[in-house]
């Protein structure tokens, strides 16, 4: 009786033990096995693309979800059936190609980018049905490493992970105020402003009639304040000066006196411009 109640109690370990793991997450849930295919670039070079796609690949993995295919494996099965990783691939080639790969997803998009603006497009292809199931598409100013933030939340959300953006609020301050500043792109306004960005880095410019422009790269973790002085920009009027007899000449009216030795009579420009006509001659000259 005690040996029938003993292999009861065993069975029933076995029989509940897996699910008991897979309730307090020791096992981990079936993964997806899925391939990315190089994304197309658009305003980037194809080897920025493709270093791009490795990069939203290996954050895939990283999420646990799924088992992603090599890039030399699908270029290999590509090659056989006469196809490029990267550009325009119709869904019945694209649903062939996983067949061959094993998978039951793929993923193709781009990558574009129009002056401070960066543009990522993707396509998720069942490749059983060979249909698009899903597709996102989301934009993000500023510096390469805003793009590759975006492709890491991109990939998590793929994977069911929530992400929530934090913002922090920057102060912007300027001397002179009263200048106009932009963001990633994006004007804000004039300063002295407070504005909310996302973490990550941020292309800032700003700009001041008479003043060179100022342009960086900030990176925002936490709360704070930017605080900008402009360069006065140097004069750009173009006059000529003329030097004779000890006497400083410009446009006719006596600046300053100086002597240069025995090199009078020379002839000297600003910016190295040749003096438009000849200069007036020195007080008491004729």
């Amino acid at each position: 009786m005690n040996r029938c109640i003993l292999c009861f109690i065993l069975v029933f370990l076995l029989i509940t033990q897996p699910i008991l793991q897979l309730v307090m997450g020791q096992v981990p849930a079936k993964r997806v096995n899925i391939a990315v295919f190089d994304f197309e670039g658009k305003g980037i070079s194809a080897a920025e693309a493709a270093a791009l796609t490795d990069r939203f690949r290996s954050v895939l993995v990283e999420t646990q979800k799924f088992t992603v295919v090599e890039r030399e494996k699908i270029n290999l099965i590509l090659e056989e059936i006469g196809l490029q990783m990267s550009g325009v691939i119709s869904e019945e080639s694209i649903s062939q190609a996983g067949k061959l790969l094993g998978v039951q997803q793929i993923i193709t998009g781009s990558i574009g980018k129009i002056e401070d603006t960066y543009t990522v497009d993707l396509r998720i292809v069942n490749v059983e049905t060979g249909k698009v199931t899903r597709t996102m598409s989301e934009n993000v100013s500023g510096s390469k490493e805003n793009l590759i933030a975006l492709l890491e939340r991109l990939a998590k959300q793929l994977a069911g992970i929530r992400i929530e953006l934090k913002t922090f609020e920057i102060k912007i301050f300027s001397e002179p105020g009263n200048s106009s500043v932009y963001v990633d792109g994006k004007y804000l306004g004039l300063s002295p402003l407070v504005a909310t960005l996302e973490e990550g880095v941020h292309e800032v410019r700003i700009k001041h009639d008479g003043y060179r422009e100022w342009k960086g790269k900030v990176k925002v973790n936490k709360a704070g304040k930017l605080t900008v002085k402009l360069e006065k920009k140097a004069s750009r009027k173009k006059t000529w000066f003329w030097v004779g007899a000890g006497t400083l000449v410009a446009g006719g009216g006596i600046l300053a006196a100086v002597l240069l030795g025995s090199k009078q009579g020379a002839g000297l420009a600003s910016e190295q411009e040749e003096p438009i006509g000849l200069p007036p001659l020195p007080p008491g000259q004729k």
